[in-house]
């Protein structure tokens, strides 16, 4: 799913309220940080049964000096709400309520 301008902006928001600085990369100590323009989907693992999966929607935040790069849920965030999106399987997902700048 893609990230609106709008939407980037507000978790860049909430990125800089939570991360204290320096935000500093743990594994090169950079501070070059770069968010896609995508919303992505982690999907609980069901052998069995495809459908009511959880699925948590999820922004990346990557380093650009070494590739590290850091998960965080979009709903905890306030840009995803739950049922926005479909997945893009057919199984009826559902989202789970578990659980910067745009480059530096």
């Amino acid at each position: 799913m893609k990230l609106s301008l709008d939407k980037k902006k507000k978790f860049v928001e909430f990125i800089n309220q939570k991360w204290m600085e320096p935000q500093a990369c743990p594994i090169c100590k950079e501070q070059n940080w770069a968010i896609p323009d995508n919303i992505y989907e982690l999907r609980e693992i069901k052998y069995k049964e495809l459908k009511n999966l959880k699925i948590t929607p999820l922004v990346e935040i990557i380093c650009l000096n070494c590739g590290y790069t850091i998960l965080m849920n979009a709903m905890v965030s306030g840009i995803y709400k739950e049922g926005e999106a479909k997945a893009s399987n057919e199984a009826g997902c559902t989202s789970s309520k578990t659980g910067i700048s745009e480059k530096r």
